[in-house]
């Protein structure tokens, strides 16, 4: 089973997602609360879709449209 992301807090907790939906809720979820609970996450596959979305994810939270396309993702290499 392949690693998607974690989730870490400033308590020192650290989330391992295996599953892709879970890992996107948890962003949607915590990312209104960084400032409270340190919430920091990190994209660990190299799956496109999933790190367009959470790239998604963070752009709309600042009423932002991401302006890569899937293809973009797939010519940024290093992953």
């Amino acid at each position: 089973m392949e690693l998607i992301g974690k989730a870490t807090f400033a308590n020192g907790d650290v989330i391992r997602y295996y599953d892709a939906e879970a890992f996107l809720d948890c962003i949607r979820e915590e990312l209104l609360y960084r400032d409270t609970t340190g919430f920091h996450y990190e994209v660990l596959t190299d799956d496109l879709t999933v790190r367009k979305a959470a790239d998604d994810i963070l752009y709309d939270l600042f009423g932002e449209e991401n302006p890569r396309e899937l293809a973009d993702y797939a010519q940024m290499g290093g992953f």
